[in-house]
């Protein structure tokens, strides 16, 4: 018994001594002091929860993966948490697809019914959602947090005084481009290549099966525009490569926007009132296109720009400020182009996006706006339908979507 005790006393010490020096030596590494790697670690928990990824393996091989990305960023002079959070979270994506791009759509809270239908929307279509990043201020995330989804869903680095929505023009509507410019710049310096898009879009097919999309990767930019001479590119639908040009590129648009601002958004006042209107300010998309024709006069960029019948903007639509659309609906039924994304703007006002959304079947939540069409396909069908028929289904603009 008493020799028993004294192997049993002996064990005992050498656990203990085994377990002290580990300590030390990871508190000599810095990994129990490492934020990066106790986010990471509680972030892939909650994962495997939600998921049911129970391989450990699996779980092991993912969380180093994401520790060695973010260890690639570090230095990628990202200040906010909750702009670090976005980006770690787009690489987590990027390292576990196998698809060219992830879709990233930025939006505030006065368009989460239009983020809950363009989910339902694309609820069908393989791949879309589960590499989806939806980025959204805080009011936003907490109305997105009870919808079901398996796109991924982050909280935007806005800071509270800029938190809903801003009439055009105005410091608050400026503040909020300048902050999604930022964001998208944190992403491409990462290497994320991306595919953006808007809430007010309607996929009517999916856009990981098209060949002008994913057939030819050399591009570095990919998007639509309505200019007939010489690009000029939208933010709205924009497919983006991650290469020096780009960076430098996108390098000029930040410098440019904060310079228009009175400096970077973290700088701004506690005291700003972003209900000011200013006339003065000129948008991202200018510097983004005069930046773009100088690179392309140079032959230092390449671009492609999409077919407007495939990817039409808000005037194929009647209602609004494109007039009735008829002719361009019968254009593109002569061109015999499959349309892909029709982007629901030319019109004034989220309300009235949402009648004209209707009456062409182009909206897919219940009336509640808590849950989907069921089932989803045929209201997708439906849309398909009203398309190629090229008429509303539920007649013309109604007089509440005048302006």
């Amino acid at each position: 018994m008493q020799h028993q005790y004294k192997i049993f006393i002996a064990a005992f010490a050498c656990a203990l001594l085994s377990a002290f020096l580990l300590v030390g030596k990871n508190a000599h590494s810095g990994v129990e002091s490492n934020p990066v790697v106790l986010r990471l670690d509680a972030h892939h928990r909650s994962l495997r929860k939600k998921r049911n990824r129970n391989d450990p393996k699996t779980v092991s091989l993912r969380l180093s993966n994401e520790i060695i990305q973010q260890q690639q960023i570090a230095h990628a002079g990202i200040e906010h948490e909750a702009n670090q959070n976005i980006v770690n979270r787009a690489l987590a994506m990027q390292s576990q697809t196998e698809r060219p791009f992830i879709i990233v759509m930025q939006a505030t809270i006065g368009m989460v019914p239009m983020i809950k239908s363009w989910l339902c929307n694309t609820k069908t279509m393989v791949d879309v959602h589960k590499n989806t990043l939806i980025i959204v201020d805080a009011l936003g995330f907490q109305a997105m947090e009870q919808f079901e989804t398996e796109a991924t869903i982050v909280m935007d680095a806005l800071p509270p005084s800029l938190q809903g929505s801003w009439a055009y023009g105005t410091r608050g509507y400026w503040r909020t481009t300048q902050n999604r410019v930022e964001v998208i710049g944190h992403l491409l310096r990462a290497g994320i290549a991306i595919l953006l898009v808007e809430p007010d879009q309607v996929l009517i097919r999916n856009v990981y099966e098209q060949d002008d999309l994913v057939g030819d990767m050399n591009a570095d930019l990919v998007g639509t525009s309505d200019a007939r001479r010489r690009p000029e590119f939208v933010f709205g639908f924009l497919r983006i490569k991650p290469n020096d040009v780009v960076l430098g590129l996108w390098a000029y648009v930040e410098k440019n926007v904060d310079r228009e601002m009175g400096g970077k958004i973290s700088e701004m006042s506690a005291t700003e009132d972003p209900n000011i209107e200013l006339s003065h300010v000129r948008g991202e998309q200018v510097f983004f296109n005069q930046e773009l024709w100088r690179l392309l006069e140079k032959g230092q960029l390449q671009v492609e720009t999409l077919n407007t019948c495939r990817y039409p903007n808000g005037k194929w639509y009647d209602g609004g400020r494109g007039g009735d659309g008829k002719k361009i609906r019968s254009a593109c039924a002569r061109s015999q182009n499959q349309l892909v994304v029709i982007h629901n703007n030319w019109i004034v006002g989220n309300e009235r996006k949402v009648l004209r959304a209707k009456r062409w079947d182009h909206w897919f939540l219940q009336q509640d706006e808590s849950m989907c069409q069921i089932p989803e396909a045929i209201a997708l069908q439906r849309a398909v339908d009203s398309t190629e028929y090229g008429r509303a289904p539920h007649g013309g603009p109604t007089r509440a979507e005048k302006e």
